[in-house]
């Protein structure tokens, strides 16, 4: 077994850290081992921010991203930021594509998506909401094209000659694959 020894400093982060969870276990925890809770000697503040945990609600401690606004970490040098934003690909946070974001995720999807209520600005240019599709009558698309446009103005037409998987079908045939999965979960 290796010993790694705990700074105070990291002792506190990790007393916060845990904190919300077990609250009363945390508790009794830094009671015993309070002479470690305790700034790092040398260590020099330039604010104290006193925070009242007991008025701050359970979803609130999401709001906070530390480490992530005004970072000396020049781009390129390899460094690391724990979030709760759920876009982790490269240099999303601090435009250093050698930055590593470790996503938390504290939020959930709700149980039942019917609760959920999306709302679209009718105004939007970018957003729209789209009528249900017809269910799939079982034959295969044929001569099928498809239009893109670049965004130099230029356009080209493709035709798609595509087979589908007996996977695919179902999907097609349930309306789409969250309702095909819904379907297997009965």
């Amino acid at each position: 077994m290796i010993s790694i020894p705990l700074s105070p400093s990291h002792l506190l982060k990790h007393f916060l850290i845990f904190y919300l969870a077990t609250v009363s276990e945390i508790a009794e925890l830094a009671d015993e081992c309070d002479e470690c809770l305790v700034p790092d000697p040398d260590c020099r503040y330039d604010q104290l921010i006193e925070i009242n945990l007991s008025e701050v609600k359970h979803s609130e401690e999401r709001l906070a991203a530390p480490g992530q606004c005004g970072r000396d970490v020049k781009k390129g040098e390899k460094n690391t930021i724990v979030t709760s934003f759920n876009r982790n690909f490269a240099a999303r946070n601090d435009a250093n594509p050698a930055t590593h974001a470790f996503v938390t995720s504290p939020e959930h999807p709700p149980a039942d998506g019917h609760s959920v209520q999306v709302d679209v600005n009718p105004q939007s240019n970018r957003l729209q909401l789209l009528e249900p599709f017809q269910k799939w009558d079982g034959k295969d698309l044929e001569d099928m094209l498809v239009l893109i446009k670049h965004s130099d103005g230029r356009s080209e037409n493709i035709q798609l000659n595509h087979t589908f998987n007996e996977t695919q079908i179902e999907w097609f045939q349930a309306g789409s694959a969250l309702n095909r999965m819904k379907e297997l979960q009965r």
